[in-house]
């Protein structure tokens, strides 16, 4: 709600500030979505899958939150955004892994 406390909605009821600024986030989510056709997603999990078996000798993932996470994604209306949080490639490549 801080965002929609902001000078740019203060003409706006909350209820309208918060529809605008969420159908201005569903506009930039689609402006940084990309299109990829399913060849190239498979190639490119061909490849993960060959590097990552290489390089770590195991990965352990928590299926029990892996579960929730999709429980929770069927049940709500909003989605789900998944953010890795260190300074490596190493989490986003292990994100689309899993949940490929």
């Amino acid at each position: 709600y801080e965002y929609i406390s902001t000078a740019k909605f203060k003409n706006y009821s909350e209820e309208e500030a918060y529809k605008k600024a969420t159908d201005q986030a569903k506009e930039f989510a689609q402006e940084i979505c990309s299109k990829i056709g399913k060849g190239y997603v498979k190639s490119a999990a061909w490849a993960s899958h060959k590097i990552l078996k290489r390089v770590y000798d195991k990965i352990i993932v928590d299926m029990k939150d892996l579960k929730k996470i999709k429980e929770l994604q069927e049940t709500s209306k909003n989605p789900i955004l998944l953010m890795p949080t260190r300074k490596s490639y190493t989490d986003m490549l292990l994100i689309g892994y899993i949940f490929f």
